[in-house]
């Protein structure tokens, strides 16, 4: 795990810049959450009601009100790790824009200090979260985004 350096022992992890995990880590759970909060909504929508063309324009005249499709809130829903996950991820589809742009912003900051620092790897993956994070900021501008967004405030 270590390598001799002039005489010093140095981790393999000591190239990547400080808060870099941080950040790929909020990159992966921003697009896992957005996936599961509106993608597995819908698709479960759609296959409930039978409407499959519904999962192009979702909305309330194709699918019902999109909390019918979530995990029913009962007294043993505080100890159910389901409803959790899909409240959460369902609070993460709702503010995907700002979410989004700010995990972005804040990419793009750590991509410039480790592409300045010369973090050739750390700056890869970092590159490929703020793209993904910005993606998810532009599909959620689209005029499908904005429907899915409608929706899933209903």
């Amino acid at each position: 795990m270590t390598d001799m350096v002039s005489g010093a022992p140095q981790s393999i992890h000591a190239e990547r810049p400080a808060g870099t995990r941080a950040i790929l880590a909020l990159h992966g759970l921003l697009a896992a959450g957005y996936l599961l909060g509106a993608g597995i909504t819908a698709l479960v929508a759609a296959v409930r009601s039978g409407h499959y063309e519904g999962l192009l324009s979702p909305g309330l005249d194709q699918f019902d009100d999109p909390k019918v499709y979530l995990p029913p809130v009962g007294p043993d829903s505080l100890w159910n790790p389901l409803t959790w996950i899909f409240s959460l991820t369902h609070l993460i589809a709702i503010f995907i824009r700002p979410l989004a742009a700010v995990a972005g912003l804040l990419g793009l900051l750590h991509l410039l200090r480790a592409g300045v620092r010369g973090h050739r790897r750390a700056a890869g993956w970092l590159a490929v979260g703020t793209a993904v994070s910005f993606a998810l900021l532009a599909i959620s501008l689209t005029p499908y985004g904005s429907q899915m967004q409608a929706w899933l405030l209903d």
